[in-house]
C-alpha cells in the first residue's frame, strides 16, 4: 500500500479497497478495525480532510508570500486595496473528520487526510475594500446556461456575459 509506505495517513475505507483491489477480499469494516487493533505497530487518530495541494504547501512559502505581498502595497492606499474573497460549493468540503491508520510512533494526535477535489464547483467571487465600496460579484458556474437558482436569489441576466 504505497500511500502508508509514503507516511501518508491511511482510512479503514483505503484499507477496504485494497484488500477487494489486490485479494479479491471484502472484508467486513469491523474486521479491518480489528485487524488493526490486534497490530501493536499501528494507531489511530483524527484524519481531517484536506485538499490534497494545500497539504503539500510548506508553510515557510506562505510567509515568504504574504511577505512579498506586504512589499508591493505597502506604500499604497488603503483605499485602492481590495480583498477579493472566493466562497462556493465543493464536493468535499464537507467531509468529516475520519479514523486514519499511522505508525505507532508518529507523535500527533491528528493529520491532514488528502482528498481529491471534484472538478465540478460553482464559485462566486466578491471584493470589499477597507473605505467598505465593493464590486458585483462574480458567479462561476460550470454550465453555459444560468442556473434557475441563482435567477431565483436576485441574479439577474445583465450580470452575465
Amino acid at each position: 500500500m504505497t500511500c502508508f509506505i509514503q507516511k501518508e495517513p491511511v482510512s479503514y475505507v483505503d484499507l477496504f479497497y485494497f484488500f477487494d483491489n489486490h485479494f479479491g477480499l471484502q472484508l467486513n469494516m469491523d474486521t479491518i478495525r480489528h485487524i488493526i487493533y490486534k497490530f501493536e505497530n499501528f494507531k489511530k487518530i483524527s484524519g481531517k480532510p484536506m485538499e490534497d495541494e494545500r497539504i503539500m504547501c510548506d508553510t515557510d512559502e506562505i510567509d515568504e508570500y504574504f511577505n512579498h505581498i506586504e512589499q508591493i502595497i505597502g506604500d499604497i492606499h488603503s483605499s485602492f486595496v481590495y480583498n477579493i474573497d472566493e466562497s462556493g460549493f465543493q464536493d468535499w468540503a464537507d467531509q468529516r473528520e475520519m479514523r486514519v491508520i499511522v505508525p505507532i510512533d508518529f507523535e500527533d494526535d491528528t493529520i491532514p487526510k488528502s482528498v481529491r477535489r471534484n472538478s465540478k464547483r460553482t464559485s462566486i467571487l466578491g471584493g470589499i475594500c477597507t473605505d467598505g465600496s465593493y464590486l458585483k460579484p462574480l458567479i462561476i458556474t460550470q454550465r453555459k446556461t444560468i442556473e434557475s437558482e441563482i435567477e431565483q436569489l436576485g441574479y439577474f441576466r445583465k450580470y452575465f456575459h
